[in-house]
């Protein structure tokens, strides 16, 4: 990664680069964001969605929420309107 700092910049649709690497499924970019020392598996959006929970909601998304869970995402975490992972 060119600039690790870049892992923890949010953009304007309130997301960080780990949000868009678990909707998109892609293993390689979320093992690699949570390989930083920095990393935090129950960051939240502007939604109050983490990671897991997004990832959850996609289709053959196991080796990612393996991946999440191993790193230590909280599966009971709520968003701001009490949704969970499940």
């Amino acid at each position: 990664m060119t600039d690790p700092k870049l892992s923890k910049k949010k953009d304007d649709d309130g997301r960080y680069p780990i949000h868009w690497a678990a909707s998109s499924n892609n293993l390689e970019i979320v093992t690699l964001l949570a390989n930083q020392a920095s990393f935090d598996p129950d960051v939240q959006d502007d939604s109050g969605w983490t990671p897991l929970m997004i990832s959850a909601s996609v289709a053959d998304s196991e080796a990612v929420l393996r991946v999440l869970i191993q790193k230590g995402a909280e599966v009971n975490e709520k968003t701001i309107e009490t949704d969970d992972a499940s």
